[in-house]
């Protein structure tokens, strides 16, 4: 079992999109003061960090559809930068919302295509615990309810992990940092800041 450490809603968010979009089950880990996941004996600090290993843990389906790591990694610091932003301020969040749906003007159902992946995870993530606050459009309603149906369907099973993932691939790559010790073993990530 998969268990999760957020400080602020938009990272619950973060988190609980992903784990629900590859079918893995979670609970939330009470008591930590960095976004975070645990699992056996394991424990990786940062976004980047637990969104990579996640998606080593579980390859299918997964985080990145069409292949590109790139611009959904880099869309956290956007995530980062509009979970600060106070709900009041409509006018920014309202012209950041545009951009999502001008993403999907084509008429697709998700940011990349027709499979959910990180890109539409950490669009939705900064924007569901804000969106009371919007006058959003319908087409980009739509695109959040798709969104929340992954985490209502699958937060509630259980899953166990057959093998620890093969993190060898993304440490030679300089995007994980496995650090061994007398405890469990810290998993982070040089694109988190």
């Amino acid at each position: 079992m998969i268990s999760i450490a957020f400080t602020n809603p938009e990272e619950k968010c973060l988190l609980s999109l992903s784990c629900g979009i590859k079918n893995l089950a979670f609970t939330e880990k009470a008591g930590t003061s960095r976004v975070g996941i645990y699992f056996d004996g394991h424990e990786v600090l940062g976004q980047a960090a637990c969104l990579l290993v996640l998606e080593a843990l579980a390859p299918a389906p997964s985080l990145f559809p069409n292949g590109n790591l790139g611009m959904p990694l880099a869309l956290l610091r956007w995530q980062e930068t509009m979970a600060s932003v106070a709900p009041h301020n409509t006018k920014v969040l309202t012209a950041n919302a545009e951009l999502i749906v001008r993403q999907m003007h084509d008429g697709r159902s998700y940011l990349q295509g027709d499979s959910p992946g990180l890109a539409d995870i950490v669009s939705a993530s900064w924007l569901l615990p804000k969106r009371e606050a919007l006058s959003i459009s319908q087409q980009l309603n739509d695109w959040l309810d798709r969104m929340t149906s992954h985490v209502s369907s699958h937060s509630a099973e259980t899953c166990t992990f057959k093998t620890t993932p093969n993190l060898a691939a993304l440490q030679s790559q300089g995007l994980l940092e496995v650090g061994r010790g007398d405890g469990p073993a810290l998993i982070t990530s040089p694109l988190d800041t």
